[in-house]
């Protein structure tokens, strides 16, 4: 029999409105508090993590404690972030940004702190499954809707304007897919540790992978590859499961008209699928194209880091003033996560967060369903950057910090899903009386003649 939760615990029901609070409030960035003129992502993400934190403050300090050099890392992550700031070429901008950051950061301390019971580290996790599936369902109402005032709530016109890619409530197709190829590994890692339902992982299968492949972000289709063939070879995904993941895929780039045109197919038209695709735009860029421009990123990219190598040019500073150089116009990043790191905060920066990840890695528990979800997010910043996107740095604050939380070994957890079956049948069988049971007792009930 299960443990009774002690009245003194945090229910894991708080833990995982916080965690939805945090979530939910990273895609509100467009919209704005009256009379204060700061976006709610900036008021709610931060509360979700302080409720976290706040909730869990009884094994906070232990939290500290036990991972003290990666908090300490954080912490000099933050004050180097701050000389870079200062030092660089817009300072109140980054200044914002870095504020910004802070809420991200208390969302990962929250996560670790909630983390120290397992109970607590199943209910984020599975918190994320749901909100990742509701984005995902959000992907299927804009191939439906896409011109429903919905939309321009979450998400400016220049990112509606590469519809029919599809994008759900976030801001660009490159990140929703590569967090979809995030949502499906977490998935497949919640299904074989017996938290989701055998039949609704199938389900949300589907769902993840024709919305990944729906947004067109080739970026995503080539890291979903990598860590599927990773994932298979190191045991943290079955044969069987990776089998049934590929050939979904197969089957949305066959059919879906987006992704068969982003894989080199060609154009596909299924009314059924795109009843308004006709007339609108088709893709971003060709593929050489794309290679082109991430090319002439980084170049120039590396042109500012030779000019400013120890501090950068300040964090949130290179989509600005130096990426209008090589796009004309505004908003586009490195497109490469370390060169980001190091244009913006100096080699120092980029120092401080490799010996941060190394130190994360190390103190990882070992098969965690964080794991290959983030391995996901951090493989796809190699020919993408979502350091500044809200969203995709709530999702990676909760996957560190459940990467460091509590979760049982694989043998641990067939023995519960055993003992889970063993007990049904237990129960089954000892709810049905046997025959002789009932031959007994209709003897003793048969009236007795004189």
């Amino acid at each position: 029999m299960a443990a009774q939760m002690r009245s003194d615990e945090p229910s894991p029901t708080l833990t995982s409105l916080f965690t939805a609070l945090a979530l939910g409030g990273s895609v509100f960035g467009l919209a704005k508090v009256p009379g204060l003129g700061v976006g709610w992502s900036n008021i709610m993400v931060p509360l979700g993590g302080i409720g976290l934190i706040s909730v869990h403050r009884k094994a906070l300090m232990a939290t500290l404690e036990k991972y003290q050099t990666l908090f300490l890392l954080t912490v000099a992550l933050g004050l180097w972030g701050l000389i870079a700031s200062v030092a660089g070429w817009d300072p109140s901008h980054s200044l914002r940004w870095l504020v910004k950051a802070g809420g991200w950061t208390m969302v990962f301390v929250g996560a670790a702190t909630a983390g120290r019971d397992e109970d607590h580290t199943r209910a984020l996790l599975r918190t994320l499954w749901l909100f990742l599936i509701v984005l995902a369902l959000g992907g299927i109402l804009e191939s439906v809707l896409p011109g429903h005032s919905l939309w321009r709530f979450f998400r400016t016109e220049d990112s509606l304007s590469i519809q029919p890619r599809v994008a759900s409530v976030l801001g660009w197709p490159n990140q929703f897919g590569l967090i979809m190829a995030g949502g499906l590994f977490l998935n497949e890692s919640l299904g074989r540790t017996g938290i989701v339902n055998r039949w609704v992982v199938a389900l949300a299968r589907v769902l993840l992978i024709t919305q990944m492949a729906q947004s067109g972000s080739r970026n995503s289709y080539l890291t979903f590859a990598i860590v599927l063939v990773v994932a298979v070879t190191a045991g943290g995904v079955t044969w069987k499961r990776a089998f049934a993941a590929g050939a979904v895929f197969a089957f949305a780039v066959v059919l879906l008209p987006v992704a068969a045109l982003q894989a080199g197919l060609g154009k596909v038209y299924v009314p059924q699928l795109e009843p308004t695709l006709e007339g609108r735009t088709w893709e971003l860029s060709a593929r050489k194209q794309t290679l082109s421009l991430r090319s002439q990123l980084w170049r120039q990219a590396a042109t500012e880091i030779a000019a400013n190598p120890l501090t950068g040019i300040g964090p949130n500073v290179f989509q600005g003033s130096v990426g209008p150089r090589v796009m004309d116009r505004t908003g586009f990043n490195t497109h490469n996560l370390p060169l980001q790191i190091t244009v913006e905060t100096g080699v120092i920066g980029l120092a401080l967060t490799l010996a941060w990840a190394v130190v994360l890695v190390f103190r990882r528990t070992r098969h965690s369903a964080a794991a290959l979800p983030l391995a996901v997010l951090a493989a796809g910043q190699l020919l993408d950057c979502f350091v500044h996107d809200p969203p995709t740095m709530v999702i990676c604050a909760l996957l560190c910090g459940a990467l460091l939380g509590k979760w049982p070994k694989p043998e641990e957890t067939g023995t519960m899903q055993r003992t889970r079956w063993f007990r049904r049948a237990l129960s089954d069988f000892s709810s049905q009386p046997s025959a002789e049971t009932q031959n007994i007792a209709s003897l003793t009930e048969r009236p007795t003649t004189p």
